[in-house]
């Protein structure tokens, strides 16, 4: 039986059997075959996106868990945060994510389920606006169908001061197992069509 490969949008190819009962040997997955890189700053998992910040080391903010992992730079941009996320996630190496303050995350502008929803699977994660945490730093996330899905068993995740709004389903999808737990401090939610 001959092999070929079949176009379609998707970073892997399906085999056919072209025989004529010939089924593709498997289905095309949207989930990545590797974890995205993310480059390295000064031995880092920050991504890169513009010159290293000056002046005093980032300090971590207080938890009510024991290890939230290394923190990581300001995040302005949606796809950029979900991979470190992601990338943090499956090396479970936990942290804390900052969200610059005075940002507006619009999730409808990354489809892409690689990045949408911010998918939060392992311990240790922290997810804040601003260096403290706090919600007058206006950090927003808004649009989509889901902001943030939590899965796996997880502890010792926090979400700090962010505001999330107009999410056509639910803003978060706690699908993680009983054992998990997840803290909101300083977080509102506001036209949210799901509940």
């Amino acid at each position: 039986v001959e092999e070929a490969c079949a176009d379609f949008d998707a970073t892997e190819c399906v085999n056919y059997d072209l025989s004529p009962t010939g089924f593709p040997t498997e289905l095309p997955s949207f989930l990545p075959t590797q974890v995205p890189t993310i480059a390295p700053v000064d031995g880092t998992l920050m991504p890169s996106v513009g010159p290293t910040p000056t002046g005093p080391e980032p300090t971590e903010s207080p938890t009510v868990f024991n290890s939230p992992g290394p923190t990581f730079g300001c995040f302005s941009r949606w796809d950029r945060l979900s991979l470190a996320v992601l990338r943090a996630c499956s090396e479970g190496v936990g942290g804390v994510f900052t969200l610059c303050p005075n940002t507006s995350f619009d999730v409808d502008e990354y489809p892409d389920p690689l990045v949408s929803p911010i998918v939060v699977h392992s311990s240790d994660i922290t997810i804040q606006c601003g260096d403290d945490g706090a919600r007058d730093k206006n950090c927003v996330i808004s649009g989509g169908v889901t902001q943030f899905k939590l899965r796996n068993t997880i502890i010792g995740v926090e979400f700090k001061g962010l505001i999330f709004e107009k999410s056509r389903g639910i803003s978060i999808n706690a699908a993680a197992t009983g054992d998990s737990m997840a803290v909101f401090v300083d977080c509102e939610w506001r036209e949210n069509e799901g509940s």
